[in-house]
């Protein structure tokens, strides 16, 4: 996750010093006791000393550890004879802890991925790890209570093929199975909706190592024999690598320059590399986001159109090329590219999500409206999802059934900050 959902981890786990106080069995320290008035007889104290002590020391006995006593006013200790101290509460216990109740859970899974989401009514502690073989992603969640049945796997799910929940003494576990591996790629404690938490764990396939192809087999050039009772000699030449190898390490090379930074020389690598290998779609998926991020749109759209048309089921080629003709304003076309990819696309949230804005920019707005409920489906606690579907529905003429998006999507919480004034305003406009 990004820099910023980690500091809204951090956040959450450094809310409330004195709960976390009470959690640990520690006490919050006692007001200043009341000092004596003058008039008080040497006796008078004299008793209220050994009561202390005998209190400190019934404390010691019984094994606690001794809270700070309550301030003794001289004319109460003076009414109470000094063999009855106060016995000590030995049985008293820290107040436990109020464990997170799970409210929802929702999967997903995709091309890229999958994601698992849990609504939890308040910030609650965590912990995620994939297995050795990246076949299981287990998240155990501490001290949490359990509300509602697993929800069923997404239909045709690429890469979950099970999700199991076990109950331990502090907790439940989560585990994720996948039919190959995966890499945990993120988790993250995010703002929930009706002021809880949204705990997000992220898996992804794990890339399968860049092998180029084998070298052809070495030339062996014999050597004439010096005599013909001489053992002949054996000369061995390694031919020059072939072009998909050259292509590979250019590809690599653009790959660790991104990496650090380097956006020129990664242009070039990726640039050699396609010159070698132009079916190379990774190297051409790269180079076309450099592209989009330095402003040339138009490249873009010119160096993905033709794989885009070749490859029409592959999602995220797909996403990425409709996104660049969306930008560089050709509507249709980015409508005819989604529209070829479904029903494929149609699992990914995302997708539906960018033909749900393309629809309503056409003036579609009823086919937006469905395309939007399909996405939140799928990932029903996003909040931009609601604001598309009460944009599309303002634009359809249902103003109640708006109102009532516009709401969810202010209830939800975490969009960008114009996004949401938006939202308020035709909120605004429409009660």
């Amino acid at each position: 996750m990004s820099l910023i959902n980690e500091m809204l981890r951090d956040l959450a786990e450094r809310r409330g010093p004195t709960a976390v106080a009470l959690l640990h069995g520690v006490q919050p320290a006692a007001g200043i006791a009341h000092r004596p008035t003058r008039t008080t007889s040497l006796a008078l104290l004299t008793l209220a000393g050994v009561a202390g002590l005998l209190l400190a020391w019934g404390w010691t006995i019984g094994g606690r550890t001794a809270l700070r006593a309550p301030p003794v006013h001289p004319t109460v200790a003076a009414s109470k004879p000094a063999s009855a101290p106060p016995a000590p509460r030995v049985g008293r216990t820290p107040p436990a802890r109020a464990r997170a109740v799970i409210r929802d859970v929702q999967v997903r899974d995709g091309v890229r991925g999958t994601r698992l989401e849990l609504d939890l009514d308040r910030p609650a502690a965590y912990r995620a790890r994939a297995s050795a073989g990246g076949h299981r992603v287990i998240v155990h969640l501490n001290h949490e209570r359990w509300r509602g049945p697993l929800p069923p796997l997404p239909p045709r799910a690429p890469n979950l093929i099970g999700l199991e929940r076990q109950a331990a003494n502090d907790g439940y576990t989560l585990t994720l199975r996948f039919r190959h591996p995966m890499t945990l790629a993120d988790t993250a404690l995010e703002p929930g909706t009706a002021g809880g938490q949204r705990l997000v764990v992220r898996a992804t396939p794990r890339p399968e190592p860049l092998r180029a192809p084998p070298p052809p087999p070495a030339a062996h050039v014999p050597a004439r024999a010096a005599h013909s009772g001489a053992a002949s000699v054996v000369e061995t030449r390694s031919l020059p690598a072939s072009a998909a190898q050259r292509a590979a390490r250019r590809y690599q090379q653009a790959v660790s320059a991104v990496r650090g930074g380097d956006v020129a020389g990664a242009e070039s690598a990726l640039q050699q590399a396609l010159a070698l290998a132009p079916g190379l779609r990774g190297a051409r998926e790269l180079l076309a986001t450099l592209l989009i991020r330095s402003g040339r749109g138009a490249d873009a759209m010119a160096l993905l159109g033709p794989s885009a048309h070749e490859h029409p089921k592959d999602i995220p080629l797909v996403l990425l090329y409709a996104r660049v003709l969306v930008e560089e304003g050709h509507l249709p076309k980015a409508r005819r590219v989604l529209e070829a990819a479904l029903p494929e696309g149609a699992q990914d949230p995302d997708f539906d999500a960018l033909l749900g804005m393309v629809y309503q920019r056409m003036g579609a707005h009823r086919q937006a409206v469905d395309t939007y409920r399909a996405a939140l489906v799928l990932k029903p606690l996003d909040s931009n999802l609601w604001a598309g579907l009460g944009i599309a529905l303002e634009g359809a003429g249902d103003s109640p059934a708006a109102r009532d998006a516009y709401q969810r999507a202010l209830d939800t919480g975490g969009m960008a900050p114009a996004l949401a004034r938006y939202v308020t305003a035709r909120l605004g406009a429409l009660r």
